[in-house]
């Protein structure tokens, strides 16, 4: 198994944001997440209103208001109705033109926080001597030990039938996959590390429990994301209507 050694272009804030975190950590994670949200929601919308010409995209609403309202009043030749359609599409093309971009721009604050998010509140490590159920890939392949494995008060390391570390327990971030690299770990390392590319087995998964943000409701609802989406979205939309942005 080899160590990460470069980190991908999404984790490179993850050390300042752990660290905003840990001064934040005697706050239960529900709070801790709704921070996170109106945090990374601001940061967008004021990157949005810094790189959006404002006053371009309010001209161009006014005239793609008109011309739709032009275009609903009309009732004469279908040769008059065609430069309306066009009045309308115009106006509606150069408005997705002047938000396009700096849309895209807006969102990046969002990615980064997504990644490390992920594997801030996606799983917890398990107590010592619980179980952990771990399969690997392609699962004919001959293995010295079976799972479920008890977790270890100290560092055990498991290694393949030819003798070759694999992965050790405890493990060094609650990340439930370990494999090969992919092109994708320029984005986002695994903090885990990596299988080696020659070897024979492509993916180790291990049954970490998830983290429960909500003591309730489905448990579809109980983990961080949908806390986090609702705090972001929400104060997204406080935002762009005391800002005023369109």
């Amino acid at each position: 198994m080899s160590r990460v050694t470069d980190p991908g272009l999404l984790d490179l804030p993850a050390p300042l944001l752990s660290a905003i975190d840990g001064v934040l950590a005697g706050a239960p994670p529900w709070l801790r997440l709704i921070f996170w949200g109106a945090s990374g929601a601001l940061l967008s919308m004021a990157l949005y209103r810094l790189l959006s010409r404002q006053q371009a995209l309010a001209e161009t609403k006014q005239r793609l208001a008109a011309a739709q309202r032009e275009l609903v009043a009309y009732d004469g030749e279908f040769d008059g109705l065609l430069p309306r359609i066009a009045a309308v599409l115009r106006a509606s093309g150069r408005q997705l033109w002047l938000t396009l971009w700096p849309t895209i721009a807006a969102s990046l604050p969002l990615l980064f926080l997504l990644a490390w998010l992920s594997n801030a509140y996606g799983y917890r490590l398990p107590a010592v001597g619980e179980p952990l159920a771990v399969s690997v890939t392609p699962a004919t392949l001959p293995l010295p030990w079976q799972g479920p494995l008890a977790w270890p008060a100290q560092s055990v390391t498991y290694r393949d039938s030819a003798g070759e570390p694999l992965f050790e327990l405890p493990l060094s971030a609650p990340v439930p996959l370990l494999h090969k690299r992919q092109w994708w770990n320029g984005l986002q390392a695994n903090p885990l590390g990596y299988l080696p590319a020659a070897g024979a087995i492509e993916q180790i998964e291990f049954q970490l429990p998830e983290q429960v943000i909500l003591p309730f409701g489905p448990t579809w609802l109980r983990g961080w994301l949908p806390t986090w989406l609702l705090a972001t979205m929400a104060c997204s939309l406080l935002i762009k209507w005391r800002w005023r942005l369109h």
